[in-house]
């Protein structure tokens, strides 16, 4: 029995101590601005196959705005899904991966020209939308001047944001064209440029050969629009930083 003791902490002391990483439950956050049950019906299935794929639990953890920003900063989530604005929140994260989306960004109004809707200053935002509200403020404040995020409700899906403008609750809105086109006779649509993409973030302190087979996991993941590709390069961040406190 002793013998069996010895060599058990010969091979302990080898292998050193276990990484945190390996030995507790993984965290995956993502941004739930409004709607926190139906962002985690949509992305359950993302961790289930991260936790098949791993032998190990992946929790799946929603959050309001606010709390994934805190959580963010802090380090909380293991991994994390979020626009590339949040690259400038200076948490322990880089972004690995490229959430693509294959919907179409626009912005809808209910009458007049843009700028006129602009400068109502209400705006509603679909969360998952083009590179978050930050990218589509920036895109806007670059033609009709500074937009300041706490003029933007987030609203937990498309047709909330359209049904937002048709009540005049918004002055425009940020959805996808496929969902705009069922209400083109009652709202004007403009195409927005870019694409839709949200940025899986990595923490650093995460053992290689973890990130490594994450990342392999993900870039085959496929389900309904959500598509995972490799970040060829950083995303250029210098115009979002006018929005940041």
């Amino acid at each position: 029995m002793k013998g069996y003791l010895k060599l058990w902490l010969g091979i302990c002391l080898i292998l050193g101590p276990v990484s945190p990483a390996w030995a507790e439950d993984l965290i995956l956050g993502v941004v739930a601005v409004s709607e926190v049950k139906a962002t985690f019906f949509e992305f359950r299935p993302l961790a289930r196959a991260l936790s098949q794929g791993l032998g190990q639990k992946v929790r799946l953890e929603p959050l309001p705005w606010a709390k994934f920003e805190e959580g963010f900063r802090n380090g909380r989530f293991h991994l994390a899904l979020a626009s590339p604005g949040f690259s400038l929140l200076g948490g322990p994260y880089r972004g690995e991966l490229v959430l693509r989306d294959s919907r179409v960004p626009v912005a809808v109004l209910r009458q007049g020209s843009l700028a006129a809707a602009y400068r109502g200053r209400k705006a509603a935002v679909w969360p998952f939308a083009y590179e978050g509200y930050l990218a589509q403020a920036a895109y806007f404040s670059a033609r009709f001047g500074k937009f300041k995020p706490a003029e933007i409700r987030f609203l937990g899906s498309e047709v909330l944001v359209v049904l937002a403008v048709l009540n005049g609750k918004a002055d425009l809105g940020w959805v996808s064209l496929e969902t705009a086109r069922k209400y083109r006779s009652r709202l004007k649509i403009v195409p927005l440029p870019g694409e839709a993409g949200w940025l899986l973030y990595l923490r650093k302190d995460l053992p290689p050969l973890l990130s490594s087979r994450i990342k392999a996991l993900l870039l085959k993941f496929r389900r309904g629009n959500l598509k995972f590709e490799p970040l060829a390069k950083p995303p250029e961040l210098s115009r979002l930083k006018v929005f940041l406190p």
